[in-house]
C-alpha cells in the first residue's frame, strides 16, 4: 500500500528534526515537506507576502477533523510556553521550579505531526524558542474555531505550546512512541 501524500508530508517532516530547512522560515518546512512529496505549496495556491493569509488546500470546518501531515497557519494567536525545570541535588532532594510567558504573532505556519486526544495536536516547526530555526516537535492544545486543510489549519485564538526542558532527546517529555 502506497503512503498518502499527508503520510509523506510528516514523514519528511519528521525526518528534519534539529535540522534547519531553508532559510529556517516556518513557512519553509511545510514548503518543502509538501513539493518533497510532489504536491502544491501555498506559493501555488495563493498570494505570498509578509501579511498574507498563506493558502494550503481546501477550507476543513473543525480541528477535530485535522490529520497528520496537514499544514496548520496560524493567524493573530497567542502561545503561552510553560517551562519546568528540576534540578536534583547530590542528596537525593530536587527542586522544581515553573516559569510562564506568553507571545503573540500576526501569522505562523506548522506541520502536524500526531492528533492526540482533545484538542492536543503534536507540530512539526521551526523558527520558534527554543531551538530557532531548527525544527522542533512541540505539544499544541488549541482552541481554534477554523481550519483550512491539505492540511492547512488556521486556528484563531489562544494557542499553548509546552516545553519540557530535561535533556535534548526528550526535551517534550515524550517517549519515543509519542514523538512518532
Amino acid at each position: 500500500m502506497s503512503e498518502t501524500i499527508n503520510q509523506k508530508v510528516v514523514n519528511w517532516a519528521r525526518a528534519q528534526s534539529g535540522k534547519q530547512v531553508c532559510k529556517g522560515e516556518c513557512w519553509d518546512l511545510a514548503d518543502r515537506a509538501l513539493r518533497q512529496t510532489g504536491a502544491q505549496s501555498s506559493a501555488d495556491l495563493g498570494p505570498m507576502n509578509d501579511d498574507a493569509d498563506y493558502v494550503w488546500g481546501d477550507e476543513i470546518s473543525d480541528l477535530k477533523d485535522v490529520q497528520p501531515g496537514d499544514i496548520l497557519q496560524f493567524r493573530d494567536f497567542a502561545v503561552t510556553t510553560t517551562v519546568e525545570t528540576e534540578t536534583r541535588y547530590a542528596d537525593g532532594s530536587s527542586e522544581t521550579s515553573t516559569t510562564e510567558e506568553t507571545f503573540t504573532r500576526p501569522h505562523h505556519t506548522a506541520v502536524v505531526s500526531k492528533v492526540k486526544s482533545g484538542a492536543l495536536l503534536k507540530i512539526l516547526e521551526q523558527n520558534v524558542a527554543p531551538a530557532g530555526k531548527k525544527v522542533q516537535l512541540h505539544n499544541l492544545k488549541h482552541q481554534g474555531r477554523r481550519t483550512r486543510e491539505q492540511g492547512n489549519a488556521e486556528a484563531e485564538g489562544q494557542a499553548d505550546r509546552e516545553h519540557d526542558h530535561r535533556g535534548e532527546r526528550d526535551h517534550l517529555g515524550l517517549s519515543p512512541e509519542e514523538v512518532m
